[in-house]
């Protein structure tokens, strides 16, 4: 298999106007571009990815790391993902490894992080010294991040809010809550069911959230009916 300084050499031109026509960006006469393609195909010419990676500086690569690959929400941020990159000519690397350290060796042009506590991680890290481009999705926790970071922002108020205004539309009103956090946590999610149970469950409020943590689990005496 031949290679771009070979083809120049058989051509009588530079490694860079060899570059411009296989790659057609640039000018090249019609002539010199058909006698190198066809040069190319004597050769058996192919590019290298890698070696064209690392000349363009860009991979066509973002990666999306994230952990928890059953959790249904996280599957449909990967397919708006890959819809979107597909349309900018980008491809979306999926992994569950969550090595923060590993960033600095792997060939991708940007990260995408599921969360904003990852990329605190990240920031506060190796980010210190690996500037990869890096956005985050965020759920409305008031994170404060050590630099800027762009951030893609889910409502999970408003979608907790028409969550419960649905319910109460069927005609629901003892509206319980699991969720893994405890009930203080200020996770928009529990704050809606806590200012919604206020007003319905009243004293009857703790009876109804369940958390996933042992501290946080009711006995059976406590179990709502």
């Amino acid at each position: 298999m031949g290679t771009r300084k070979e083809i120049a050499e058989r051509a009588g031109v530079s490694v860079s106007v060899v570059s411009r026509a296989l790659n057609n960006s640039g000018y090249v006469s019609a002539e010199k571009r058909e006698k190198i393609l066809k040069i190319a195909r004597e050769l058996d010419y192919h590019p290298n990815p890698v070696a064209m990676s690392l000349m363009s500086r860009r991979t066509r690569q973002i990666l999306f790391m994230c952990k928890d690959l059953r959790n249904a929400f996280n599957i449909e941020l990967y397919e708006g993902m890959i819809e979107v990159a597909h349309r900018q000519n980008y491809m979306i690397v999926l992994s569950g490894d969550m090595d923060l350290s590993r960033l600095p060796s792997l060939l991708v042009d940007g990260v995408i992080f599921p969360n904003e506590a990852v990329s605190l991680s990240y920031l506060e890290g190796v980010g210190k010294r690996y500037f990869l481009p890096a956005v985050t999705a965020a759920y409305g926790a008031q994170t404060s991040f050590p630099r800027a970071i762009p951030r893609v922002t889910c409502d999970m108020w408003k979608a907790s809010s028409q969550m419960a205004d649905y319910l109460h539309s069927l005609g629901h009103r003892k509206i319980a809550c699991i969720c893994p956090y405890g009930m203080d946590n200020g996770d928009p999610r529990v704050r809606v069911w806590v200012d919604l149970a206020a007003q319905s469950l009243k004293k009857d409020r703790d009876r109804y959230y369940i958390g996933v943590s042992r501290q946080c689990l009711p006995d059976d005496r406590q179990r709502p009916a």
